[in-house]
């Protein structure tokens, strides 16, 4: 293979390399007795949601979310459930919007405890009950 070739196969591999680092991920909330944010154990799949995923809480229960460091995600949703997120000191960004009542008829209420919940591009409360 010619110096082009090779070059270009380098190439290659370094963009398909970095465009595999982080594919965006939607981790739902798996929890019903409440838990860490930061718990991998917690989500599925198991892992902790960042910058760029999808944290999603849809499980028709009521529990508390505790955080023990800061958190960032693309996208905050909550379904059909009432979530409070006891965040301290810590502050949970969110890089695109925070979602409370999923679908239209959804009881859903988030409701916060200390820290600040930072939303770049807006809320929106389609369900019934809303908190933010």
């Amino acid at each position: 293979m010619g110096f082009w070739g090779r070059g270009l196969l380098v190439g290659l591999n370094l963009f398909v390399a970095a465009g595999v680092a982080h594919a965006a991920t939607i981790y739902t909330w798996v929890d019903s007795d409440g838990g860490g944010f930061q718990t991998a154990d917690n989500w599925n799949p198991s892992g902790v949601p960042t910058t760029g995923d999808t944290a999603d809480f849809d499980l028709s229960k009521s529990y508390t979310v505790t955080f023990s460091a800061d958190a960032a995600s693309e996208w905050l949703t909550v379904g059909n459930d009432t979530v409070r997120m006891e965040l301290g000191t810590r502050t949970y960004s969110v890089t695109r919007e925070v979602l409370v009542g999923t679908a239209s008829g959804d009881k859903a209420l988030l409701t916060l405890s200390g820290g600040n919940l930072k939303s770049q591009g807006g809320q929106q409360f389609p369900g019934s009950q809303k908190t933010a």
